[in-house]
């Protein structure tokens, strides 16, 4: 079965007990807002994509930040495999607990560019999001969890805290979630102050919850 929750502002949910054996913190700093797969994230060069999967590579907890700019996803997602990351959103994977903290929501803008959705994280993987836009998201033929989840697809723990917007993502048309879906994995969902605006689904503009 599924349910639905429309936009809020503060949300907590827990779905189970996670177990997180974490290693010391990997930090990446993000240093161009192209849309680059370079092969690694280093102190001269480091895009918001080589910073997740640096952090993906690493497992455990990562700590990415992204000063104040314009992201735009341009990797156009293609047939050949979107989850390692490498095209179309950022893939959260490989039990990795990520956490990504931008300059504020007026700031880091992390623009979908109506070619993918933002993020996806993985059964096993979390998402941690502070101080950033995402907009523009709508997924794509080739994405998981087929064309729900505009902006945010999740199977694993997901927590927005704070200062967080999500604004004008989309599915296609029959899907959910227009800002944010999380699937029967999910693990942990908590949004404390985060902003919904102009998102659009066939049901749940903000947030789609589906339980098993």
């Amino acid at each position: 079965p599924r349910s639905t929750l429309f936009p809020y502002t503060t949300l907590f949910r827990s779905f189970g007990v996670v177990t997180v054996n974490v290693a010391a913190s990997a930090t990446f700093t993000v240093t161009t807002p192209n849309d680059s797969n370079d092969g690694a994230c280093t102190a001269s060069l480091c895009s918001l994509r080589d910073a997740v999967l640096a952090a993906d590579s690493a497992g455990g907890a990562s700590t990415i930040t992204v000063p104040a700019g314009t992201y735009k996803i341009t990797i156009t997602p293609t047939s050949s495999d979107p989850d390692t990351g490498t095209q179309g959103d950022f893939q959260i994977n490989n039990s990795a607990q990520v956490t990504i903290n931008g300059a504020g929501s007026g700031s880091t803008i992390i623009d979908a560019n109506n070619t993918d959705r933002a993020f996806d994280v993985e059964q096993g993987a979390g998402l941690t999001l502070s101080g950033m836009t995402l907009e523009n998201g709508i997924p794509s033929q080739y994405s998981n969890g087929s064309g729900d989840g505009g902006a945010i697809y999740s199977d694993g723990a997901l927590t927005l805290s704070g200062d967080v917007t999500l604004r004008d993502n989309s599915t296609p048309s029959s899907d959910y979630g227009g800002a944010i879906y999380t699937d029967d994995n999910q693990t942990v969902l908590s949004i404390t102050g985060a902003t919904f605006e102009g998102n659009v689904a066939d049901e749940g503009g903000g947030l789609y919850l589906s339980t098993s």
